[in-house]
């Protein structure tokens, strides 16, 4: 079943890019900034359906190395305190690098301790629809 206003299944690809981790310095408490911890993401890309099987070429797509390089630029970039945020820049990003982009869908999960339960991991998932990004009309 399609999410109200999201691109239908039936007219877009999905590009994935799973399970991409890194040493992040993000957290809202001390330790998570100084030592670090794990994040590992995944992200989803809907691109119209376009004739990149046809062609056979690279430029009638996304490259998955465009949409990892993003995930590594903000991962690898200057410490926030929030999922969220690191989140939602992701998002904003991969709607920049593209105009086809039509959706975008990001899942980061960090090793969180001190957890009540000691979960393996804790996240937040993201989904982004390029009119959302539009603002106001």
């Amino acid at each position: 079943m399609n999410t109200p206003g999201a691109p239908s299944r039936s007219t877009c690809d999905t590009i994935e890019v799973r399970g991409l981790s890194f040493l992040g310095l993000h957290g809202v408490y001390d330790e998570e900034r100084e030592e670090g911890r794990r994040f590992d993401v995944d992200v989803e890309v809907d691109v119209p359906r376009a004739d990149a099987a046809g062609s056979d070429a690279l430029a009638a797509t996304l490259d998955y190395r465009d949409i990892a390089s993003v995930v590594v630029e903000v991962l690898e970039g200057p410490s926030v305190h929030l999922i969220e945020t690191l989140g939602s820049t992701i998002c904003d990003r991969l709607f920049d690098i593209h105009e086809a982009v039509l959706a975008t869908r990001v899942v980061i999960r960090k090793v969180a301790t001190g957890v009540p339960g000691n979960p393996a991991t804790v996240g937040v998932r993201f989904h982004r629809l390029r009119e959302d990004t539009r603002g106001p009309a």
